[in-house]
């Protein structure tokens, strides 16, 4: 996919974002302690654990307008493995008193 954007007109006046810097936001945290942090994989990885693989169906470029920089995202059509993961994280940050988003 992402060699078929660089195609674009407009793709030049993009930064990639390497791959291993690539990622799925469930949540937005914002700036939180490190500890909060571990604490919250602590809280994930069994939950996580058992969940499947599953694969997943883009479906439009978005951006983010109050963003400070121009940012382009790539949304995803939902699924119930999504769905799923999602609920799991959801469920992580109310133990540890943050409301997911």
């Amino acid at each position: 996919m992402r060699a078929g954007l660089r195609l674009q007109s407009w793709a030049s006046t993009l930064r990639w974002v390497e791959p291993p810097n690539l990622h799925l936001t469930l949540a937005f945290l914002g700036d939180q302690p490190l500890a909060l942090i571990q604490s919250l994989q602590r809280k994930l990885l069994a939950p996580l654990a058992p969940l499947p693989v599953f694969q997943l169906h883009s479906h439009c470029l978005s951006t983010f307008p109050d963003a400070k920089s121009s940012i382009v995202a790539l949304e995803f059509h939902g699924c119930d493995a999504l769905e799923l993961l999602k609920a799991e994280v959801d469920e992580a940050l109310r133990q540890s008193g943050l409301v997911p988003d």
